[in-house]
């Protein structure tokens, strides 16, 4: 169970753990500007070919920002969840430390359902948001375009147990939705492009 616990945790707080690590230093302030920069070169790797004009970025770009509000509430929801339990986290931790108490399992069940109902609704979230954007894609982009994102991302990279070959374009294009579209770095891509598409 405690695994499984430090599992779910471990998905949540890769981020906040790294920049704990670097304690916004000058230095890693530059890392991380870098580190974002390379992900922004990798998603002009999947955005450029699809050849986008600057009418289906201003099309696409408002959807995005109305997903980009969607996570907003559900980290705003998660944030109050979190609240709910943190006297008790902070006490285990306390009695740990100071008492060798070893954390109840009750309270790492609670924990364990705490961020699995997070991993729930920010799936139901991400779905709902790639239904959002790939509802404006069809209606602004042709088949070209549509082929080039159902086909851009290498799915058995995710999950080598994928049959692609059962997958419809429908379903490949919301994937490429969720890892290039949605990814937060993808906005501010697709608003320097619009500044210079035709």
């Amino acid at each position: 169970m405690k695994r499984v616990l430090l599992a779910a945790i471990l998905v949540f707080s890769l981020a906040g753990s790294a920049l704990a690590l670097n304690q916004d230093t000058p230095a890693s302030k530059r890392a991380d500007a870098i580190v974002n920069r390379a992900r922004q070169l990798d998603l002009l790797n999947h955005i450029l070919p699809l050849l986008l004009t600057k009418d289906q970025i201003n099309k696409i770009l408002p959807v995005i920002e109305k997903c980009r509000g969607k996570v907003k509430q559900v980290m705003a929801k998660e944030a109050e969840n979190l609240k709910l339990v943190e006297i008790e986290v902070e006490k285990a931790y306390e009695d740990g430390i100071k008492k060798g108490a070893v954390p109840s399992r009750a309270l790492l069940e609670k924990l364990n359902r705490l961020f699995f109902g997070f991993s729930i609704l920010r799936n139901a979230a991400a779905s709902e948001n790639a239904d959002d954007v790939y509802a404006v894609m069809k209606s602004c982009m042709n088949e070209g375009q549509l082929k080039v994102a159902a086909n851009s991302i290498d799915i058995k990279r995710y999950n080598p147990q994928a049959d692609t070959s059962k997958m419809s374009d429908e379903e490949k294009i919301k994937f490429f939705i969720k890892d290039v579209m949605l990814d937060p770095l993808s906005y501010d891509v697709l608003v320097a492009l619009a500044k210079i598409a035709s």
